[in-house]
């Protein structure tokens, strides 16, 4: 096994001079360095790698997973059969893709540099936002979901697991008026019914009121919808209100924060909403936060627990894909190139 921290100890005996050698280890542990503190400390780095650099750490944990063995007889092997090495490319070698049948966040073991890849992931997905407004988030995930995908899967995810025996038979979700189908339609997808609160005119802007969604509020009424950015006129909601009237009637409460990690102004709402009262999930998107191809999102939640029911709830094994796209973004941003897009 080379060690490359001390390659140069193969070449001691040749004719290379010993100051050109030790020139080289330098060079080359510089390279290595960020990922020895990635690993380390898995968190998002401060300062942006080189696409040398990531690329590297794509295939060493990639040629960790078994398709890669040519030692082993794949016979009867499901998956990881790939037509073209073209998939190689878009997958970025992980052709097992992340989780296990019925638990995304579980370590696959046809994929072990995989689930290292994804467990590092959902690290940096927690680190990110940790630095970025909100202290307060103990777990994060990354899902190949968009985001009203991923509000289905949130809403299935709780409503299954609610402690509540009484609302077990509720179905229907509170929503401030958003005039965009995407949301709608992943509260119907899951079978249950939107009360949509009508949206009022103040001035140049477009508001609901805390009042009158608690006028909405109805027996049937299990979970409360909450947006931090829509399209203009549309202002955000009172989430921290919302929040309060969640707890209040043991409401589960997701906020949608599609766009919004880029804004301390929209951070600072949901974190004093965790603080006031009952905030279960948080769900952005990776594109429109992270400048990542579409097709992932970043759900996240004060309570651990609320992460592992969702990672549960997933139907199968996932698509590596979107998860390695967000890996690259923070590696390729860092804290300070994320910063300076704020």
């Amino acid at each position: 096994m080379i060690d490359f921290n001390k390659i140069i100890k193969f070449f001691k005996n040749t004719n290379i001079p010993e100051n050109m050698l030790n020139r080289g280890q330098v060079v080359l542990n510089n390279f290595l360095k960020p990922m020895k503190i990635l690993f380390e400390q898995k968190n998002v780095p401060k300062d942006p790698w080189t696409d040398d650099q990531i690329e590297f750490l794509l295939q060493t944990l990639s040629n960790m997973d078994t398709d890669k063995d040519s030692n082993a007889a794949r016979v009867g092997e499901r998956e990881a059969r790939i037509a073209s090495n073209l998939h190689l490319k878009t997958s970025a070698g992980f052709c097992h893709g992340i989780g296990r049948s019925g638990f995304l966040t579980a370590p696959q073991p046809k994929a072990p540099g995989g689930s290292i890849m994804y467990d590092i992931t959902n690290r940096l997905a927690k680190n990110i936002l940790n630095n970025f407004g909100l202290p307060n988030i103990e777990k994060a995930i990354i899902v190949p979901l968009c985001t009203g995908m991923s509000l289905s899967l949130t809403l299935g995810a709780l409503k299954q697991e609610s402690d509540d025996k009484a609302s077990h038979n509720k179905r229907t979700v509170l929503v401030p008026q958003i005039d965009h189908k995407s949301l709608i339609k992943s509260i119907y997808l899951m079978g249950f019914k939107s009360k949509i609160v009508s949206g009022r005119i103040y001035g140049d802007a477009v508001r609901i009121p805390i009042e009158d969604i608690k006028t909405n509020f109805d027996d049937d009424c299990f979970a409360i919808i909450s947006i931090t950015s829509f399209f203009p006129p549309r202002e955000h909601d009172d989430i921290k209100e919302i929040s309060k009237f969640a707890k209040e009637k043991n409401l589960i409460h997701v906020v949608i924060n599609a766009y919004g990690v880029q804004s301390p102004e929209w951070m600072k709402l949901i974190r004093s909403a965790i603080d006031a009262g009952r905030v279960d999930a948080i769900i952005q998107s990776t594109d429109k936060n992270f400048l990542t191809p579409v097709g992932g999102a970043l759900i996240a939640s004060p309570y651990t627990k609320t992460i592992t029911k969702i990672s549960q709830a997933y139907a199968g094994r996932a698509s590596a894909s979107p998860v390695v796209d967000f890996l690259i973004s923070m590696l390729s941003l860092g804290i300070s190139g994320y910063r300076k897009l704020i």
